[in-house]
Formats: structure tokens, C-alpha cells, sequence
């Protein structure tokens, strides 16, 4: 179960339908802040230097404030206590109809997109979700711009239009939101479930809404729903409200009382008591579901009463780190000896005010699948181990302690987020407690975890098998989804919940990596990092970092070796390797992990990498069996063969993915050379065995030079010593070699075409317009573009055209080469239709950046400087940062200040002939569509303007045809 702890507090409050509850908590090292006008206690973090503060309106809006003087960013979030499961019967999907119609103008500002211009312009973002029992509208702003963003932002909530002139258009934006997810294997496996439970139970409902559930219909007009729904449920004593800024917390309630007051409080009928989630009355069942994509998983789910009341006590939490432990004598470890998982998570799979539903959830291998009875035989055996022997003080004890430290050093989260996730949270917790209600684990109670404990019993599971050759009988109706749903026998039942005698595991012993010396290095930060030690093919970087007050460290390790990518062989083989280390690894990182520090392993263009991040103290055990693992590392026939067929089943499924996110990956494919296909790897693959890899691993270290990166919470002397280790165990006897970087193909005209092949019936489309060079200059025109751009282009081609849910213009940098890519899914137009209307926008935005007033343009200028400028938010944030600016040899560390001093200089008239030149005379391009996949035959969709493009045929004439930016600095 890999859910790292300083992200926990932040998944409550968020897609509740969805919920993962693997809390933080605090125990004794808080601070108090007294709250003026509530007279409640704020618990805050003793490293949290922001103000607090709860206030209530007088129509019953709670508010909390938040003051920064240091944000660079405002921000705030209103959460309404409805949502989906609300939807009247016959109207699915109206609470999310609601939440995109309540964007689209209001009386103070009617424009539809005044709003979302206005966020745009003053370098912010803004969303919103539906979810089962939450809908959660956010936003964040320079901090500057907050006071006019929330009163844009409030009047959707005081006065919005709902007009009748954007049903039509939106209903279509909901149907394509929903189309667009109808091969998405994570949206089928919900609208399954819904299937299984109780079909008297709200959440059985579809909750997206479509063209047929939002129709117009005889005397029943779905804006007349829409409006009853408001006034039903849009009440302001319904309503939390977070806000962000860098004033004082009277100045700030100050402005929210001036823009919420108005806020109309509503009669809000009390909901009647649901029935269960699960209506056991035949006993347990299995649901099977046959994938778009092929996978294997089962899942176990158990009712459960509601967990908030719990909340000091997290007894879910508590059971879900012992089920899903991954460590030495583990359920996993025992399900991979007798290879039958590849992976295991536990954790909630919903929780709501009548209830709660635990998962177990596990990815299969083949013969996992076969004997998916023996996995729930031997999950509910080390249940009941877990329950005999697993309910501890002292178990309680060190996953509390853990927790307290992760509250008393959590990461600085981004203020939009930040708000999204209290706002939703005010609605479970006091004011007083909502900072500290996810890391409360206080409360050891023995009684109330064997409560918990008792309902994981097959009698109260539903099981759920996804594979592809499952057997099915019915199909599911809004998704298609091929599925069955079949009582247990009472034979299967009587087996399941037998113990299994041979089973072989045990409850996990007490975690040797949890931190003990928690203090800070002392002296200043350093500004940038320096060359700490420079060997011949060795250059050790090191930057002491304690601004953000943090007993944390990031190292970074990059192994470059030419035999990495030198072919699709080569490639296959180092993702072999990297992934057999990993699960080498596995059972001995996984306290380490549950301790907060993590590594990552990975693969990259030129070799591979080593990031670990967490507290400082225990970070060296980890690096040195890292990398003794890496350098004689035992591979073992079986898990060799597993992870093969995975990599087999990866790049086969790549075909699979969303549309437009399969063009983002060919758009890479053509771009960057060397790259190898799906296909090409495949085929290296096929005949790859064991003994080839053995034999790869050493060439691998036989030539290679070495980068390292040692950023924060540790002395020079202690980053020396670290050095010193990776020279003696890595560079002893070591050929040194440069690595080239990989280089981007530099497209000479415009326009490149070819079509993907997909089995999504839905068009996608994306054009890539290529920048000249790599230079700050062009990297700042591409980017000011793109500011300008984003917004114009999707409310043309979504909001008035109507082409569909997915559209973005985004920058689409590659090593340094900037671009711009329009990028559309539509689920009703072609893709000549999309190319034409796109085409028709680049030619017409010479007279929209033309005719722009001056002061606009600098607002554009002024927000995208913002973004370039943002602080960073946390040193793992800094850490990425410096890495990326190592790897590119920018060893002054100011890429960001040097666009944005070019973006700073820039002037209108400069990027109009900036545009005119590479976006209209001298257009560098490169256009690529999906083509559906019917009867296996390919449906072929001209373009009308296709004789004026030029089709990529093979790789080879493709770059024959280009040439290849550098691939240096």
C-alpha cells in the first residue's frame, strides 16, 4: 500500500467516492491559536507560521481564513454539502450539470467566461468536482488579484444566471465529459460496482449525466430541474468557505463578509436515512469484469460502519497499514512466493455519513487469476492472524508516533489545494480541528478495532475479478461493460473462509527506520547548489536547505550509460533491470517507506536514476542497499518471467489509453530520437531471456559517468562522506564515458501528418507547432503565446463549438525545444472539422493579439511571470528544480528568472511579429489524428487540406526529411 504519509492529509475531503483514509495524525506537538471570532482553538502544526481563523457568517456560511504574508498565490474554495447522490431519479448527473452551468455568468458579470479570463489573466487556475456527498468549487490567483477574483468568484454563489441560451451547449459538455471516459477501465469498474450494491442506495446511480439524462422533456425542462435543485440544496448554512491571501486575518474577513453575506440561506429538507450500501440478503458475491485493457485484479470490499466518528481512534487506517504492509512476512510477500500478485494495496473505497466500505485490492498474475479463491482464502487467513494477533498497543503506538511526525513536518501544499481539501473537510470537522482531524491518532481503543475488524468476514464481502477471459452474461448500460454478478456457493464459502495451514507470513515487526533525531543542521541555506567533489566521471552536487524548516533531504543519483537507449533491446532490458531491483527491494524499503522516506527508481533517456526523499537521519542505509542490490543483483527465474509478461502487457496496453493522451505519446515518439516504439519494443522483447539480462547488467557498468545531487537537511561533511561511498563502491575499475544527451527532431516546414490507429470511437487531434530554437527568447515568445492562447482557444472550440470535453492549447517544451500543442478529444466532429476550425483560429489570432489593448497584454505578461516566479512550495519542489537545471548544465540555476526577464522585455508589437513569423509565414508543424479501429479494418478520415501535408511514412524519412536540434547544453 504505497501512499506516502505526507500526502495523506490531503486525499480527505476529495472525490469522497474515491476515498483512500490513510491519515497523519498528532498527538502532543501542536500549537494552539485562539480564534477572535469564534472563541474555538485552531490546532495548527508547530512549523505552521500561517494564521487561522473560523468565522460564521450571519446567513450560516462558515468560513475559515488563512493569512500568508509570504504567498505568492491567493486562493480559496467553497464546498456545498451535496452532490451526486442527491441526483433526483430520472435526472442523473444534474448535480454536475449544476456545478458547470454555475461558471457560466452571473448577474453582476454576465459574460459566460468572465470568470475564468479573469483567473487566466492574473496567472491563476480554477475547477471544480462533483462528487457523491460534495460539490467543491476552487480557484487560486496572484496574490494581488485576490479581492476582485473572489468577487467574481462569490457571485456564482450569490446571484448566477443559469441562462438558458448555455443549457444546450453545456449538456453537450457533460455528454462529451462522459463519452470521453467510456474506455476508461476505472470509470467501467465504478459503473459495475454501482451494479452490485444496493440498488436502493443512492450510489448505485449513474452520477456523470449524459444527452438522454439531461434531455428536455414534456413539461419537464431540465433548466427547470436545475433551478429547483439550486434553490433545494445552495444554501449558505450548506456551505464552507476557505480562503487564502497574503492580508491580515481582519482584512479578510473583512472582504468575505463585504462578498458572501449575500449568500441566500434556503430551507434545506433534512435526507431521509439510506438503506445499507450492501444488501446481503444473498450472501456474498462475485462480480466479474471483462477490461478494455488487459489486466488482472481482485478486489475485496467490505461494508463497514461510518469511520469519522472514529476519527481519533483511525481504526481503518489502522487495519489497512497491517493488511497492506509489503513487507518481509507480508500478505504480499507470501501472494508473490506463490506467484499469484504482483501487487497489493488496502485502504477505504468509500466513505459517507451512513457508512464506510473497506478494500482489499490485488493485482493478479495469470495464475493468480486461475486461483483468485486461494487469494481471498489466504487474505481472510491473514485477516484472521491480523486479528489475533495484530491489535496492539504498541503496533498503535508506532503508526501514531509516525504519524505525529509527518503533522509536526507536513509539506507546505499548494494554496489551492490546500483550500480545495479544508473546504471539503469543514464539512466533516470542527473549525478547531479540522487542521489537525486527518494526523489525530490518540485514541487507542482495542474495542473499536476488533469492531471494524469483524465485518472483514466473507459473509460481508463482495469480490470483484477483472480480467480479460472472465465469463459474463450481462452488460452494463451507460459504460457497455461486459460483466456478471453470481452468489457464492455455499461450498466456495465454506473454502474461502477456511484458514489456510500452509500459509506463511506473520504480522510485521516493530519499523527500525522511524526517524529518532529530528533536528535541524545548523547555520544558513545555501542560495543555489555548488560542486561539492568533481572526479573524473563524478560530479557530486550539494546544497544545505532547512528554509522550509524540515528534518528532510532529497538525493539524487543518475547512472548515464550509453547502453540505456542505445536500441529497443537496450531499453527493454535496462526497464527489465530497473524492475527487478525495485522488487528486490521491495520488503526492505517498505518500512522505510511507511518511515516517510521513499525512493524512486527509474529509467530515463540516457540511464537511470535514484531519488530518495524523507527524513535525513536513516537516508544512507537505504542508498548503500540500493545500490549493493543494483550491482549484484540475483534474478530470479520466476520473477524474471513475471515481470517480462508485464512489460508485454504495458506496451500492449499503450495502444489502449485515452485517445489524446496516445497522440501525446506518439507526438514524443516522433520527436525525440532515439525513441522506440511500443511495437519495437515488443518485438525486442519476444526474444529476450534471462541469460540475455545477466549478461546485459554488466555491460550496463561497464563504461558510464555518475551525477549526484545531495539538497537539505544535511552538513557538507555529511554529503562528502556520501560521496565518497558512491565513488568507492560504483567508480572502482569503472569506465568513464560521456553520454550524449537525446536530441529533438527539428522540423524544416509545416505540415507533418499521419493517423494513429485507436478502438475509442472518439476523434483525437493534436498539432504541434514547433519553436526555432532553444533560447530564452523563444521560450519566453512560446510561452507568453500560449498564455494568451489557452483560454481563447478553448472557449472557441469547447465552450462555442462544442467539439468536445478535452480541449487545451498547452506548451509542449522537449529538452528545451518550445512549442505549442492544440489538443482536442471529441466524441461528435472529425478530424478535418477540428483541423479546419483550428487552423481558422491560428489565422484569425493575428488580429485578436492585433487588436489586444495594452494593458491586457501586460496583465498576460504580468501573469505568466507569476507563474514563472511561483516559490517553491516544498524542498522536494527545489530538489526537482535543481536536478533538472543539473542535468541541462544550467549551473547558475536561474532558467526561470532568465524567461521570465526575457518575457519582462517583451512587447506587443515584437511577439505580433514573432506569431506572424512562426505561426503563419514559417510554420514548423507537425498534425496527428486518431483513426478508429472497426471489424479490425481501419475507417479512413481525410482531411480536406491533407494534400498540403506531407505523411510520415517510416522514422528514417522522417528525420531524413528534419534535422536534429543539439543535444548539448
Amino acid at each position: 500500500m504505497r501512499i506516502a504519509p505526507k500526502y495523506i492529509g490531503f486525499l480527505l475531503g476529495t472525490m469522497a467516492s474515491l476515498l483512500m483514509l490513510t491519515a497523519c495524525s498528532s498527538l502532543t506537538t501542536m500549537m494552539e491559536v485562539m480564534d477572535t471570532s469564534t472563541s474555538d482553538t485552531i490546532i495548527k502544526s508547530p512549523g505552521d507560521a500561517r494564521e487561522y481563523r473560523a468565522v460564521t457568517l450571519d446567513n450560516g456560511l462558515q468560513a475559515l481564513l488563512i493569512s500568508d504574508p509570504t504567498t505568492d498565490k491567493a486562493a480559496a474554495a467553497l464546498d456545498v454539502d451535496v452532490g451526486s447522490g442527491a441526483d433526483p431519479k430520472g435526472r442523473e448527473g444534474l448535480a454536475h450539470f449544476l456545478e458547470h452551468m454555475l461558471f457560466l455568468g452571473t448577474e453582476k458579470y454576465p459574460q459566460p467566461d468572465e470568470y475564468q479570463a479573469f483567473i487566466n489573466r492574473n496567472g491563476g487556475n480554477h475547477n471544480a468536482f462533483t462528487a457523491f456527498e460534495h460539490t467543491n468549487y476552487f480557484f487560486d490567483v496572484d496574490s494581488d488579484y485576490l479581492e476582485p477574483a473572489l468577487d467574481r468568484f462569490s457571485q456564482q454563489f450569490v446571484a448566477p444566471l443559469f441562462s438558458e441560451e448555455y443549457v444546450e451547449r453545456e449538456k453537450n459538455a457533460v455528454h462529451s465529459e462522459y463519452t470521453s471516459k467510456l474506455m476508461d477501465d476505472g470509470r467501467r469498474f465504478f459503473a459495475v460496482v454501482k451494479q452490485a450494491v444496493n440498488q436502493d442506495h443512492p450510489m448505485a446511480k449513474f452520477a456523470v449525466g449524459n444527452l438522454d439524462t439531461l434531455a428536455d422533456r414534456e413539461g419537464n425542462a431540465v433548466r427547470d430541474d436545475l433551478l429547483k435543485f439550486y434553490k433545494e440544496h445552495y444554501s449558505a448554512d450548506h456551505m464552507k468557505l476557505v480562503v487564502y491571501g497574503k492580508e491580515n486575518l481582519d482584512a479578510l474577513e473583512t472582504l468575505i463578509r463585504s462578498k458572501f453575506s449575500a449568500v441566500e440561506k434556503r430551507p434545506v429538507n433534512e435526507e431521509s436515512p439510506r438503506p445499507p450500501v450492501f444488501s446481503n440478503e444473498e450472501g456474498p458475491k462475485l462480480v466479474s469484469i471483462k477490461p478494455v485493457k488487459e489486466k488482472r485484479s481482485l478486489s475485496l470490499l467490505f461494508s463497514m460502519p461510518p469511520t469519522e466518528p472514529y476519527y481519533h481512534a483511525k481504526p481503518v487506517y489502522y487495519l489497512t497499514n497491517l493488511i497492506g504492509h509489503e513487507g518481509e512476512g507480508s500478505l504480499l510477500s507470501w501472494l508473490k512466493s506463490q506467484q499469484l500478485a504482483e501487487g497489493l494495496s488496502a485502504g477505504l473505497f468509500t466513505s459517507e455519513d451512513d457508512g464506510s466500505v473497506l478494500s482489499v485490492s490485488i493485482s493478479l498474475t495469470e495464475k493468480g487469476r486461475q486461483q483468485y479463491l486461494d487469494i481471498i482464502r489466504d487474505t481472510l487467513t491473514y485477516i484472521n492472524k491480523m486479528k489475533q494477533e495484530g491489535i496492539d498497543q504498541w503496533r498503535f503506538e508506532e503508526q501514531a508516533k509516525m504519524l505525529d511526525i509527518s503533522f509536526r513536518f507536513q509539506d507546505k501544499a499548494a494554496p489551492i489545494h490546500y483550500v480545495s481539501s479544508l473546504a471539503s473537510r469543514l464539512q466533516d470537522f470542527d473549525a478547531h480541528e479540522v487542521l489537525k482531524a486527518p494526523y489525530s491518532m490518540d485514541d487507542f481503543d482495542p474495542n473499536v478495532i476488533k469492531n471494524f475488524s469483524d465485518h472483514l468476514t466473507a459473509d460481508n464481502m463482495l469480490a470483484i475479478l477483472v480480467a480479460p477471459n472472465v465469463e459474463t452474461d450481462s452488460v452494463e448500460p451507460w459504460y457497455e461493460v461486459p460483466y456478471s454478478i453470481k452468489p457464492l456457493s455455499e461450498d466456495t464459502i465454506q473454502y474461502i473462509s477456511a484458514n489456510n495451514p500452509e500459509a506463511d507470513y506473520h504480522m510485521p515487526a516493530e519499523n527500525d527506520f522511524i526517524p529518532t533525531n529530528l533536528e535541524l543542521q545548523t547555520g544558513p541555506s545555501m542560495e543555489r547548489p555548488e560542486l561539492l567533489v568533481s572526479y573524473d566521471g563524478y560530479n557530486a552536487w550539494y546544497s544545505k536547505d532547512i528554509s522550509f524548516g524540515s528534518p528532510k533531504s532529497s538525493f539524487y543519483l543518475s547512472v548515464r550509460s550509453p547502453m540505456a537507449n542505445a536500441s529497443a533491446r537496450d531499453l527493454v532490458l535496462t526497464e527489465l533491470y530497473v524492475s527487478l531491483a525495485k522488487d528486490a527491494l521491495s520488503e526492505f524499503s517498505y518500512p522505510a517507506y511507511l518511515a516517510g522516506l521513499d525512493f524512486k527508481l527509474y529509467r530515463h533517456l540516457r540511464g537511470i536514476t535514484l531519488r530518495i526523499d524523507g527524513f535525513s537521519e536513516k537516508q544512507p542505509v537505504l542508498v548503500e542497499r540500493i545500490l549493493a542490490t543494483l550491482q549484484n543483483l540475483e534474478i530470479r527465474p520466476e520473477r524474471f518471467s513475471q515481470y517480462k509478461r508485464d512489460l508485454q502487457r504495458e506496451l500492449r496496453n499503450a495502444a489502449k489509453d485515452k485517445p489524446f493522451e496516445r497522440l501525446a505519446s506518439e507526438a514524443r515518439s516522433k520527436l525525440l530520437q532515439p525513441y522506440w516504439t511500443e511495437e519495437e519494443q515488443l518485438s525486442a522483447l519476444d526474444s529476450i531471456d534471462q541469460e540475455q539480462l545477466s549478461a546485459f547488467i554488466p555491460k550496463f557498468w561497464d563504461a558510464f559517468n555518475l551525477v549526484t545531487l545531495t539538497h537539505g537537511n544535511i552538513s557538507r561533511e555529511q554529503a562528502k562522506q556520501a560521496s565518497e561511498v558512491i565513488r568507492n563502491k560504483l567508480l572502482k575499475d569503472a569506465n568513464i564515458v560521456e553520454v550524449e544527451k537525446s536530441q529533438v527532431v527539428d522540423l524544416q516546414r509545416a505540415d507533418w501528418f499521419e493517423a494513429i490507429p485507436t478502438q475509442h470511437q472518439d476523434t483525437a487531434y493534436l498539432y504541434y507547432l514547433q519553436g526555432p530554437s532553444k533560447s530564452y527568447y523563444d521560450r519566453a515568445a512560446f510561452g507568453l503565446l500560449s498564455q494568451i492562447i489557452g483560454p481563447l482557444y478553448y472557449n472557441e472550440i469547447r465552450t462555442q463549438a462544442q467539439m468536445g470535453y478535452v480541449v487545451f492549447a498547452t506548451p509542449y517544451t522537449l529538452l528545451d525545444v518550445p512549442a505549442l500543442a492544440f489538443i482536442v478529444q471529441s466524441p461528435s466532429h472529425s478530424a478535418d472539422q477540428i483541423h479546419q476550425a483550428t487552423s481558422g483560429f491560428i489565422g484569425n489570432f493575428t488580429n485578436i493579439l492585433k487588436e489586444l489593448p495594452d494593458a491586457e497584454f501586460e496583465k498576460h505578461k504580468e501573469a505568466l511571470i507569476t507563474r514563472l516566479s511561483e516559490s517553491d512550495k516544498t524542498l522536494e519542489q527545489r530538489s526537482d528544480r535543481y536536478w533538472t537545471e543539473i542535468d541541462v548544465k544550467n549551473f547558475q540555476f536561474d532558467t526561470r528568472e532568465q524567461i521570465a526577464a526575457q518575457v519582462q522585455a517583451m512587447t506587443k508589437d515584437k511577439l505580433q511579429a514573432y506569431y506572424q513569423q512562426h505561426f503563419v509565414d514559417q510554420r514548423q508543424a507537425m498534425l496527428l489524428t486518431t483513426l478508429p479501429v472497426d471489424n479490425d479494418e481501419l475507417t479512413v478520415a481525410p482531411l480536406v487540406s491533407r494534400e498540403k501535408l506531407q505523411t510520415i511514412e517510416d522514422r528514417q524519412q522522417w528525420i531524413n526529411a528534419n534535422g536534429l536540434f543539439p543535444g548539448g547544453d
